[in-house]
């Protein structure tokens, strides 16, 4: 591994259980299920404008997560990645350690699944909107879900992270993120 897994996006090579939490919500096109806590630490902001019982983070991420398989499956035409028994793709919302932003697990028998952070204020010198931090997050570790159903198991973490960052790019053209790993004095990709 390269200095990078220590910052945002880690290969996984232990493989972890699924988390157990205690909501879902399903994405509108009815790819995702988007899971939740209802309180703790692990919760997201409980913010319900519309009040629909769904916490708007929640909501955001069902969105995020339909438009980034809109675009990397329907329109780049990638193959869909390998999804589990129930064939909805799960992404789970958590609260993960302060230097991690997102990251998708692989499971013997081809499948995987994402956990993001329930939050993404102040993650960033170079995009201060947390919403396309969220939006940035999810297209990346998507789009690792695609690369693991062309190559399972691959040990090029190299080009899978650089092609995720540039479908971040791609994806939330307005949020340079990737900026941070440009500079030799912090986790460099270069």
């Amino acid at each position: 591994a390269f200095l990078f897994a220590s910052h945002r996006c880690p290969d996984i090579i232990v493989r972890d259980n699924r988390p157990e939490l205690d909501a879902y919500y399903q994405s509108p096109s009815g790819y995702f299920y988007i899971h939740y806590d209802l309180s703790g630490i692990d919760a997201p902001d409980p913010f319900d404008g519309n009040n629909n019982n769904i916490p708007d983070y929640v909501e955001e991420v069902a969105i995020a997560a339909d438009s980034s398989k809109q675009i990397l499956i329907h329109t780049m035409n990638f193959i869909e990645p390998n999804k589990d028994s129930d064939q909805i793709y799960d992404i789970y919302i958590k609260n993960l350690s302060s230097n991690l932003w997102g990251s998708t697990q692989y499971e013997i028998g081809g499948g995987s699944f994402i956990k993001i952070r329930n939050n993404y204020n102040n993650m960033s010198d170079y995009c201060s909107d947390s919403s396309q931090l969220l939006w940035l997050t999810i297209g990346h570790e998507f789009f690792h879900a695609i690369q693991n159903a062309y190559r399972p198991n691959s040990s090029d973490s190299y080009i899978r992270e650089m092609s995720s960052m540039w479908f971040e790019n791609v994806f939330v053209q307005d949020c340079f993120d990737f900026l941070a790993f440009v500079d030799m004095s912090s986790n460099s990709l270069f």
